[in-house]
């Protein structure tokens, strides 16, 4: 089961019961996205606004990964990965990425949309998640770039990857590279081997 608790006043909130035992860590994952909305002074104009969100992301044992609000505990969209999740998943501005013990990382869209039936109507959550892309055997996110999203792939080859569509963009070898380090706080990618020396590299201006 996942609970969700009030600070304020202590009070429970929502419980959502998973098919299954949760063996990862949950994240909280903060995304602010671009909204189009009614202009207060003229409702017949539109206007851009930032909205933030938070969501609260884990993985079951039931091959099924969750996104709920954060603050009520509602879910937003469930996605089948066919595989156990033991591994805390990362969350990098609109896409999260899942990997599943039996070896494949998923990509998938942190708040997918669908439309409504009804013009007019707002737009609701997709109940099924958003898979882009996903890559077998690979491990983990590394860093997002200007251009590209890095992931540990297999064989330990660090791949550049099209965020949106999961195009390979380069590969590159680490044999001398032990320690590579998940890093969502900005974009260097941070490195070291065996031998004590420390790296910071951030992406190349040139093209693949």
């Amino acid at each position: 089961k996942i609970y969700s608790y009030s600070v304020r006043d202590r009070k429970r909130g929502s419980t959502y019961q998973t098919l299954g035992p949760i063996q990862a860590d949950p994240v909280i994952h903060y995304y602010s996205r671009l909204v189009q909305e009614a202009d207060d002074k003229e409702p017949t104009k539109k206007r851009e606004a930032n909205r933030d969100t938070k969501v609260l992301l884990v993985g079951g044992m039931d091959n099924a990964f969750y996104c709920l609000e954060a603050g009520s505990g509602e879910l937003l969209w469930r996605y089948e990965c066919a595989g156990p999740i033991k591994t805390a998943a990362v969350g990098k501005d609109s896409t999260i990425y899942v990997k599943t013990e039996d070896g494949a990382l998923f990509a998938l869209n942190v708040l997918p949309l669908h439309k409504p039936a009804e013009i007019g109507k707002p737009l609701e959550w997709k109940r099924n998640g958003d898979l882009r892309w996903k890559v077998p055997l690979a491990e983990r996110f590394l860093i997002k770039g200007k251009n590209y999203v890095y992931i540990l792939g297999p064989r330990r080859e660090i791949f550049a990857m099209h965020e949106m569509t999961g195009d390979l963009a380069g590969r590159y070898k680490t044999r001398h590279l032990e320690f590579l380090i998940t890093n969502t706080g900005d974009d260097f990618f941070y490195c070291a081997n065996s031998g004590g020396h420390i790296f910071a590299l951030k992406e190349s201006k040139e093209n693949y």
